[in-house]
């Protein structure tokens, strides 16, 4: 996850010893009928770092799917995004320290919640397949909470809770299940099952992206020697100045590709008899296609309290 350095005695050096305290051990099931999400999850990485009007995936597809035909979606799916606007405002406005659940990964603190969440919120029974450990270095504090207070009071119409829920406390009538809203980059554990579903991911990712094979193997080679941020997906959200539509775009970042670091490393991994895949005819391939997944949304659209989520009034 992190490059070794090493002192010249030869010694773990002190930035190092401050990452691996910082590390920790998270678990969360994974979906990958999400072929956006397929890409990172093949490569082993779960990431979204705290940035400047940073945004996950899960949040970028929240306002993908209100984009698509704001007039067609369903009144429950509005009412939850409508919910989700509201929650975000009230830790934006009270719990401005607590990381958001827009722009942020969720994780349990152990197995047996990932899987009671399965079960609680009746996923389908595969997912107990594909419950993973993480190892993760966080970039800010984890902000713990019990998510009984989303699956019970979410679809209300009450913000009482959200006080409570903010501040970390159970919720008075279930028994509590703490999940980790957290930012930063995490590693994908390998087990069997682990390998198993990367190889389902990658699969369904190359049914996608048919001609990013090479590009991704030389990604997964970076992120396992250290080199975090290589071919990530970062989501962004991009409003031109009196402008009231909005327009979500997907980007890799691609900057390593040029790095003289990685190149040197890649060469070095290639020597000790690592192979990429082969060519398939003459061409290199290329990077993913995330076009079809952008997207552009006339805030004059929405409701209000939907408006303050991109700091936008009429």
């Amino acid at each position: 996850m992190c490059r070794l350095e090493l002192n010249y005695n030869g010694s773990v050096s002190n930035k190092f010893a401050s990452i691996m305290h910082k590390l920790q051990t998270y678990y969360a099931y994974i979906d990958i009928d999400n072929p956006l999400a397929c890409w990172e999850i093949s490569i082993g990485r779960i990431a979204c770092p705290k940035q400047k009007n940073s945004i996950s995936l899960w949040g970028y597809n929240k306002i993908f799917k209100m984009s698509q035909n704001i007039n067609a979606t369903s009144k429950y799916e509005e009412c939850m995004f409508f919910r989700e606007c509201q929650l975000e405002n009230f830790r934006k406005t009270f719990f401005p320290e607590k990381n958001s659940r827009l722009s942020s990964i969720f994780f349990f603190q152990n197995k047996e919640s990932a899987h009671r969440a399965i079960d609680l919120w009746s996923r389908p029974r595969r997912f107990h397949d594909q419950v993973c450990q993480i190892s993760f270095l966080p970039d800010s504090d984890p902000t713990v909470v019990d998510s009984n207070f989303i699956t019970n009071e979410l679809n209300g119409k009450d913000i009482l809770w959200m006080g409570n829920y903010w501040k970390g406390e159970a919720h008075p009538k279930e028994e509590p299940l703490w999940e980790v809203i957290a930012s930063g980059t995490g590693r994908i554990m390998k087990t069997k099952e682990s390998e198993a579903l990367q190889k389902r991911a990658y699969d369904r990712m190359i049914q996608t992206f048919p001609k990013c094979h090479l590009i991704h193997e030389i990604c997964k080679i970076g992120f396992e020697l250290g080199f975090d941020s290589i071919g990530r997906v970062s989501p962004f959200l991009l409003k031109p100045e009196n402008s009231s539509v909005i327009s979500g775009h997907l980007l890799l970042d691609c900057r390593l590709f040029k790095d003289d670091n990685f190149i040197q490393a890649l060469y070095k991994e290639l020597l000790r008899g690592r192979k990429l895949p082969p060519l398939r005819g003459e061409a290199l391939g290329n990077t993913p296609d995330f076009s079809k997944y952008f997207f552009k949304l006339d805030l004059d659209q929405l409701n209000p309290i939907m408006r303050q989520l991109f700091d936008y009034s009429k």
